[in-house]
């Protein structure tokens, strides 16, 4: 037996703030702490890890706002034969969510380097 059934999508609107509050957090957290040890460390170590932070966390970011907006925008008929586009978009966002996270432990990296020249430098 069928029963008609209609749904709030109000969990996908939280679903999406939840996602969007993560990703404003490490985005906030990374940019804080890439701001402060470029102005504040001469460790080359620091700077290399910063601009591959910077990077993957751009290339992240990108990947996560494309799968999304094709989500949105794109007719749900598509998607009706074509199992391997929704593989593909999850696919892409689940990459996009491992740079994001990979960006945050370069970060976490970028500052321990950045406190190492900083506790050492006046040993040399």
């Amino acid at each position: 037996m069928v029963q008609d059934r209609t749904f709030n999508d109000s969990y996908y609107a939280v679903g999406q703030l939840d996602w969007l509050a993560t990703i404003a957090l490490i985005s906030a957290v990374l940019i804080s702490l890439s701001f402060a040890v470029r102005r504040w460390s001469a460790s080359p170590l620091a700077h290399w890890l910063r601009r591959l932070a910077l990077a993957s966390w751009a290339l992240g970011l990108m990947l996560i706002l494309g799968t999304t907006i094709a989500w949105q925008f794109s007719n749900p008929r598509l998607f009706v034969e074509r199992i391997w586009l929704i593989e593909a978009l999850d696919d892409a966002s689940a990459i996009g969510i491992f740079l994001l996270l990979l960006a945050l432990g370069l970060g976490v990296a970028m500052i321990l380097a950045a406190i190492w020249n900083l506790m050492f430098r006046s040993r040399r």
